[in-house]
């Protein structure tokens, strides 16, 4: 039996691409999977997947990318595995010093970093693009050395593809079993949903205004960027009409999809935004409510392709509430939508379709491994 690592600092253990879809797919496939973390919990088994933590929790940003490195790496030497899999740029000279090994190395590029970078808030404006520049240029050099480059997107795999030829997109796409138990159009609440991370860059700002035009409730799930930010929102006008439910486990995400009419992801239009494939938009749909998303192209043609939401201007706050107030008030067509999106996720946006990439890659690397 192969024996594979799969390695994080940031994620949590239970993240789900990186657990509930990755690791769990290859388990079932019938591979040795360990999931090596940073988070000082005791080691414990789920679903065939061994999950063992690095004694050491990093306090803050720095302290991740300096010195939880050198510790993750120690750990991953013992374990000493066939493959290994990380999922954090900040694990790039982890993935190289482990291919010096001798191992097979995947590395997952969930976002495209060098572009996210120039939206951090936290990283003073005047550095941005110098670290984005160079950030980019480590990333390329290291992609060139390991074995193969796994996308969440398009645009990320096209991004790698100009100086990295072994590289393919295993999209994000909601897990099937997870929506079994989604309630009925007629237990739905008049209301909308936004799940994820709070931030201005992603709309909270205009959001919120736009619930105070419509007066229609929202449930709000996920953390705040910063403490500042959810100051000001919690002490905003429309907070009023706001439930806040903070972070969420996956249990109850889907009883707030159960019970939310229209989900939200009116993002800002920051590069990395524009290409990507928002998780929250596939599980709305997963859910089978209607979605109101940010007018971008590729977001445009999803929502046309599937008949299942409204684009809008997610700058413009008289455009976002038209659409809440539109669907909330001829539900039959909001319902309408909510099955064509779900339609969609059983024949296309679902993680099956994804976990046969996935295995298809490590059969490839294994048997050029066996070849060589």
């Amino acid at each position: 039996m192969k024996k594979i690592c799969h390695l994080t600092i940031p994620h949590s253990r239970y993240d789900e691409r990186i657990l509930l879809k990755e690791c769990r797919s290859l388990a079932k496939a019938g591979y040795d999977v360990t999931l090596l973390c940073a988070d000082n919990k005791p080691d414990e088994i789920i679903d065939g997947v061994t999950i063992k933590s690095a004694p050491y929790q990093p306090k803050n940003r720095i302290s991740r990318i300096i010195s939880a490195k050198k510790i993750m790496l120690r750990y991953a030497i013992n374990l000493d595995a066939d493959l290994y899999h990380f999922h954090d740029p900040e694990l790039l000279p982890v993935g190289l010093a482990l291919k010096k090994r001798g191992k097979i190395i995947i590395y997952d590029s969930h976002e495209d970093v060098p572009r996210q970078i120039l939206s951090k808030t936290w990283i003073p404006f005047i550095f941005r693009k110098l670290i984005s520049y160079y950030f980019e240029k480590y990333e390329k050099s290291v992609s060139q050395k390991i074995n193969y480059v796994i996308s969440a997107t398009p645009h990320i795999e096209q991004t790698f593809r100009k100086y990295c030829p072994h590289v393919s997109t295993v999209y994000n796409y909601p897990l099937l079993s997870e929506f079994e138990a989604i309630q009925s159009w007629e237990k739905k609440k008049a209301s909308c949903c936004y799940i994820g991370g709070i931030s201005e860059n992603r709309g909270i700002n205009q959001l919120i205004e736009a619930i105070d035009l419509t007066k229609v409730n929202l449930n709000l799930c996920g953390n705040f960027e910063s403490v500042q930010l959810q100051d000001k929102i919690v002490h905003s006008q429309g907070f009023k009409l706001v439930h806040f439910y903070g972070f969420l486990d996956r249990e109850e995400v889907i009883k707030v999809l159960s019970e939310s009419m229209i989900g939200m992801v009116t993002l800002l239009a920051s590069e990395n935004h524009i290409k990507s494939y928002p998780i929250k938009m596939f599980e709305y749909m997963a859910a089978g409510i209607p979605v109101i998303a940010s007018d971008f192209p590729l977001w445009k043609e999803i929502l046309h392709t599937s008949d299942c939401g409204l684009p809008v201007n997610p700058y413009d706050v008289n455009s976002i509430a038209n659409a809440i107030n539109y669907l909330i008030s001829t539900p039959d067509e909001a319902e309408r939508m909510g099955k064509n999106g779900y339609n969609a996720f059983l024949e296309r946006y679902n993680w099956a379709t994804q976990e046969v990439i996935l295995i298809g890659v490590y059969k490839q690397l294994f048997d050029q491994k066996v070849n060589n």
